[in-house]
């Protein structure tokens, strides 16, 4: 079994308090942790450090006693909750121990309040101005059950008394929460139950043995953190798109000794494409539409056959008049007035236009919330100096993530085999995922085949669904559609943003010992329109848009070069080298004509400009 989940029940004697980084209601310094349906929880990151410090404890009593061999028999604490990651030498050392979000059973009295005031050392009096005021929703000696879920990925220990052992050791923890010193969140009993009695956590309807796509969706169980974007050291913040190398590297590590042998020997040549957030089904309860609950994973697979992946809304679209739709400019050549107006592009857009251009490209991005922590020094029990942490998570309750796993590159007679190994896999989910080791139920359907290239007029209006490392830094757009389409294709105009994708964790990974070039990436949204070179190349350049709509743009001649990659036409080899190749997901692409000749400006809101000619 490649993922062990075990329910998990603490219960706790008030008062109990678990701070939260939202601000909380008048007079309150500080509120309770609560989910977006305002239960109150303890972070699994809390329970996890409960747990590490526990079992380091024991092991210092085993070695005082004599037994610390037959201690460290019984669970390797290094191979479970991992290490500190490296930069400079662009490692990381995970955990396999992850533990969720813990939820109240009751939210207790949700006006309940506590109050603590400073003693001023030198006179013993309150200390002016130091009172705090804590959400306290239970009473001294009222019990509350916190639940969640404990789940362990192979290769971290055998399954055996694993169960058992944490048991103990979240025993010996006594206590949970902040102000534990002053006996919050003192610990009465512990509840593991056997992992057998979890709700399944996959599910598959393919009626192909061996397809050579495959749809896949995550329902995950709580929020993730897979970074996108660092603002600080210690800031991390979420983006909405799960790249398909996450999902290659979780499956992956899934399998650490290589037992599916199919698999591996085929993870290079799989593409997994990015998984995309799309809006969980709705159904009529009561007259009303309500988000389809997905629990019972079997069940639901009619219901998650029909989603559809939108990508984010081109850079083409442009508002003119406020009282007017917004409109697509792909198809129009020339330079122009929108309704009288300087058209208005994605960067000069105020919220209440992002949100049409949401609407109008069927796009849905989920929220985010903060989530503050700090590591637990062992021996003082307070927050250790400098390590504060902060993660900006992607919320999951009213989405989907699913993508397509691509199996065209793999051999005909092995893809059966292959579809079974991440069958077994995925069996019991996934975990593991970002920064927060978030876990997501798995389902597996017959994919859509891709729609085929459509023009208009002999012009074909891609989209770029996923970043890509298109340009070579000193090349240009016109130089990279030649080089990958060889010669069949030219671009006649593009709307494009870029964005430098490196700093040290990167550069110290794919850099080391080499000149430090970070990569050049153009960003998801991007339209480029094509035309065939001449017109005995039109079948030719529809050949080519076809493969790079079923499997992706691959790196160009130049591309290559500048990175020093060296020439070819196998990206999957190069994942040692650049992170962003097609097999991981990246340079994803669609056909978006149609979309955009519906979307044109209408008769009259066009306004030719006169430019005039330089004296």
């Amino acid at each position: 079994m490649s993922v062990r989940r075990y329910a998990l029940k603490l219960t706790l004697e008030g008062p109990v308090h678990t701070a939260s980084s939202e601000v909380g209601s008048f007079g309150v310094d500080s509120p309770l942790a609560r989910l977006g349906d305002g239960r109150p929880y303890i972070p699994g990151s809390l329970v996890i450090g409960r747990i590490r410090h526990a079992l380091e404890e024991l092991r210092e009593i085993a070695r005082t006693a004599g037994r610390a061999d037959e201690f460290e028999d019984q669970i390797d604490i290094e191979a479970l909750f991992g290490g500190a990651g490296d930069e400079d030498r662009g490692q990381d050392n995970r955990r396999n121990i992850f533990v969720s979000d813990l939820v109240a059973s009751n939210c207790g009295d949700k006006s309940g309040q506590r109050t603590r005031i400073a003693i001023d050392p030198v006179t013993g009096a309150a200390r002016e101005g130091a009172l705090q005021v804590l959400e306290s929703p239970w009473a001294i000696g009222e019990e509350v059950v916190f639940e969640g879920e404990l789940r362990l990925r192979s290769g971290a220990e055998e399954p055996g008394d694993i169960g058992n052992r944490i048991k103990n050791a979240l025993e010996w923890a006594g206590s949970f929460g902040a102000m534990r010193t002053i006996g919050y969140g003192v610990l009465k009993s512990v509840e593991i139950e056997d992992p057998e009695k979890s709700r399944p956590k996959f599910a598959s309807s393919l009626t192909d043995a061996a397809p050579d796509r495959v749809r896949i969706v995550l329902i995950f169980d709580e929020p993730f953190c897979i970074a996108d974007t660092r603002n600080a050291g210690n800031v991390f913040i979420s983006g909405g798109i799960i790249p398909g190398a996450a999902i290659k590297a979780a499956l992956a590590a899934l399998d650490p000794e290589g037992k599916h042998k199919s698999f591996r020997a085929a993870i290079d040549a799989i593409r997994f494409t990015h998984l995309l957030p799309v809006p969980k089904p709705e159904t009529e309860l009561d007259g009303k539409s309500v988000k389809l609950d997905l629990e019972d994973l079997p069940q639901c697979l009619r219901d998650l056959k029909d989603l559809a992946r939108a990508g984010p809304p081109p850079f083409s679209l442009a508002l003119g008049d406020k009282k007017q739709p917004l409109a697509d400019l792909s198809l129009c050549s020339g330079e122009h007035l929108l309704d009288g107006f300087a058209p208005q592009f994605e960067p000069d857009w105020k919220w209440e236009v992002r949100e049409k251009a949401d609407k109008l490209s069927g796009w849905s991005m989920p929220g985010r919330s903060l989530r503050v922590r700090t590591a637990i020094d062992r021996d003082r029990r307070r927050a250790r100096t400098g390590q504060l942490f902060a993660y900006e998570v992607t919320q999951t309750d009213g989405h989907v993530w699913v993508g397509d796993i691509d199996l065209a590159d793999v051999d005909k007679a092995c893809r059966w085999k292959v579809v079974e190994d991440i069958k077994k896999l995925a069996v019991n989910g996934l975990v593991g995922l970002g920064r927060t080791g978030s876990s997501a139920k798995v389902a597996l359907l017959d994919a859509r085949a891709p729609q085929p290239p459509l023009d208009k007029a002999g012009l074909y209006v891609l989209k770029l669904m996923t970043p890509a490392l298109l340009r070579a830094p000193d090349g240009s757009y016109e130089d990279a559609f030649r080089a990958i389409s060889e010669g069949a294709l030219s671009l006649e105009r593009g709307f494009w943003r870029e964005r430098l994708a490196g700093a040290e964790f990167l550069a110290n990974r794919f850099f080391a010992g080499k000149p430090y070039r970070p990569f050049l990436l153009t960003e998801a949204g991007s339209v480029f329109v094509l035309r065939a070179a001449d017109d005995r190349d039109a079948a030719v350049a529809k050949e080519r848009l076809s493969a790079w709509i079923r499997g992706g743009l691959p790196l160009s001649n130049p591309v290559r070069e500048a990175y020093g990659y060296g020439q070819g036409d196998d990206d999957a080899a190069l994942w040692k080298q650049c992170p962003y190749i097609r097999h991981n997901g990246y340079g994803e692409v669609a056909c978006m004509t149609q979309f955009a000749a519906d979307n044109r400006p209408g008769k009259g809101r066009l306004q030719a400009l006169e430019v005039a000619a330089d004296e």
